[in-house]
């Protein structure tokens, strides 16, 4: 179709053209505007993305640091406690060696019995056994006594140690006897034993050192009673359920 040059050259037809070319230049403006904003868009999601991706590499490194520390705290752990270990086992060790060369020092002093070999005679004399299961020799002095007392007193009589004791060395690992001092029996107390009203008390202590220096104290109570049977050959003594024993003895105090 043919153009009317009349009609665009008209004033009308240049104000529809301008408008025309003014909205064509607002509309590539806007596009321009939209590609500039996206570019931003995009430039920012770009860095966004960077510094996430920093981030994350730098929280996988710290966690990676956290690892490795829990791993070596968990590695000294386990190494405290073997060290732990192994120190209880040396002091366990060491406490077992003391207690081994201790026993290399001491004597182990008991009184299992006492014999009396004649009871028919004038007199008695009470042999009493000392028996050192002990790696080391007991060297001391030893107090004793008998009597013929009624079986139903309640302690044995206080032990005299104001006399000369004897001087004795138990070896090691030795069960020797030993004659403790004799008293006279007279008829009456032979039958009072022999019924069974009275009895043997023969009893005394032991005052010894051995290799450990230590002063120790053994407390013997040996006892006989017939229960009414006519007494035979050898009277053994056995010990008494209380007043038996070892103890080290207390340093005294000095004198003020």
């Amino acid at each position: 179709m043919p153009v009317n040059k009349t009609a665009a050259a008209s004033p009308h037809g240049k104000k529809r053209q301008q408008k025309a070319q003014n909205a064509d230049i607002a509309i590539v403006r806007l596009t321009l505007a939209l590609v500039f904003f996206t570019g931003v868009l995009a430039i920012a999601a770009i860095v966004s993305d960077v510094i996430f991706w920093r981030q994350l590499n730098s929280m996988n490194g710290q966690l990676d640091e956290m690892k490795k520390a829990s791993e070596q705290a968990n590695r000294l752990i386990v190494a405290n406690e073997k060290l732990s270990n192994a120190t209880a086992e040396i002091v366990d060790l060491n406490k077992k060696a003391a207690e081994i060369n201790e026993r290399q020092l001491r004597a182990q002093i008991s009184f299992p019995v006492a014999e009396i070999d004649n009871f028919d005679g004038s007199s008695l004399g009470p042999n009493v056994q000392i028996s050192n299961t002990g790696a080391a020799a007991a060297k001391g002095r030893m107090w004793s006594d008998i009597k013929i007392l009624p079986v139903a007193i309640a302690n044995f009589p206080a032990l005299d140690t104001r006399g000369n004791p004897t001087e004795i060395t138990v070896p090691p690992n030795s069960e020797p006897f030993r004659p403790i001092r004799r008293r006279t029996i007279s008829s009456a107390e032979r039958n009072a034993v022999i019924a069974g009203t009275s009895g043997i008390f023969v009893y005394g202590e032991f005052r010894f050192t051995d290799e450990t220096k230590i002063s120790k104290k053994c407390v013997f109570r040996l006892f006989y009673q017939s229960h009414g049977i006519q007494p035979e050959g050898i009277l053994t003594l056995y010990p008494t359920r209380a007043g038996n024993g070892c103890d080290e003895e207390k340093p005294r105090a000095p004198k003020q």
